[in-house]
């Protein structure tokens, strides 16, 4: 099972046949959770759409990325929407964007925001590119689109001007496999309201926004920390209960299985679900482990099966 929210690490995608509408359906709930209540939410799905070969996860991630852009750039609220259609390009124009003429699948993402004038354009795909006040984001979002977009080997624009919105418009190749087998979605996860208190560590600072906001959209009080040490810190001073430590497994200054030792001395309850981008699971034996990159669904589900579960050793090695 492949899984998503890989910000860095150059997570390698795998091809397969996937249904945009269905991604996109999948997300949706998720979408609205992440906007505010200033912001509507409007959803158009072609019925003739077709199947795409892509990595259904960083499609996924894709999509979230550029909603959460979208809701950034409409302080004052507005109407973010997604939408798809089926795009038959010939040769002249499928040249011009550098992809080979035939069927596609366009997914167009547009929001009635602040915009961005000509010389942001040429920037927001580039690394830790950000409009953002500090803090508010690391420019990492439409880095990863742009990546993984070109992991699928599909093509990106964006139409923007101040004061009119932003437009971004992805062209999917369509699949060539006859009778492909669709990749299946995650199980449901167990509808139970979310109350606990999660302790956050995680040492990239894209990833970490992101997870967060996911959580308290879902209804977690989330305490985050960069690293090992100051995640210490932070739980000798936290007088309230934390309920479950999620934290990357490789990390400067202290990795998550030393830091999951040194915190269950003060608390031996604490339940703990490791992430990780490196497949080893000889060192995390008898862990719960979520293997990068992974869809937010999963992790949610993932959370949501360590907080219900007894006091015992699960290993539950993803990939």
């Amino acid at each position: 099972m492949r899984q998503l929210l890989a910000f860095s690490r150059d997570q390698v995608g795998q091809a397969e046949t996937v249904d945009l509408n269905k991604v996109i359906q999948g997300v949706s709930k998720m979408l609205k959770r992440l906007m505010r209540e200033d912001i509507e939410l409007c959803i158009r799905l072609a019925s003739d759409l077709p199947l795409i070969t892509a990595d259904a996860a960083q499609t996924e991630q894709i999509i979230v990325n550029l909603a959460i852009n979208a809701r950034d750039a409409m302080s004052e609220g507005g109407r973010l929407t997604i939408e798809t259609a089926r795009s038959d390009l010939d040769t002249a124009h499928a040249r011009s964007l550098g992809l080979t003429a035939g069927p596609h699948a366009l997914l167009t993402v547009s929001d009635n925001g602040h915009g961005m004038t000509a010389e942001t354009q040429a920037h927001i795909f580039q690394p830790f590119f950000s409009t953002k006040e500090p803090g508010r984001g690391t420019g990492l979002g439409l880095a990863s689109v742009h990546a993984n977009v070109a992991q699928s080997r599909g093509h990106i624009s964006v139409d923007s001007r101040l004061g009119a919105g932003t437009t971004f418009r992805i062209h999917f190749r369509a699949s060539s496999a006859s009778g492909a087998t669709m990749k299946p979605l995650p199980a449901a996860r167990p509808t139970v309201a979310a109350v606990e208190t999660i302790l956050l560590v995680e040492d990239e600072q894209g990833l970490r926004k992101l997870m967060k906001e996911l959580l308290t959209a879902e209804g977690y009080t989330v305490i985050e920390s960069a690293d090992g040490p100051s995640a210490l810190e932070i739980s000798k001073m936290y007088r309230g209960a934390i309920h479950l430590l999620l934290t990357d497994v490789i990390m400067p200054k202290m990795h998550g299985r030393s830091l999951t030792m040194q915190l269950r001395h003060k608390r031996p309850g604490l339940k703990v679900l490791y992430i990780t981008g490196h497949n080893d699971p000889g060192t995390l034996a008898g862990a719960r482990v979520l293997e990068k990159p992974f869809l937010p669904e999963t992790l949610l589900f993932e959370i949501r099966q360590v907080l219900s579960t007894p006091d015992i050793a699960i290993t539950a090695q993803t990939g």
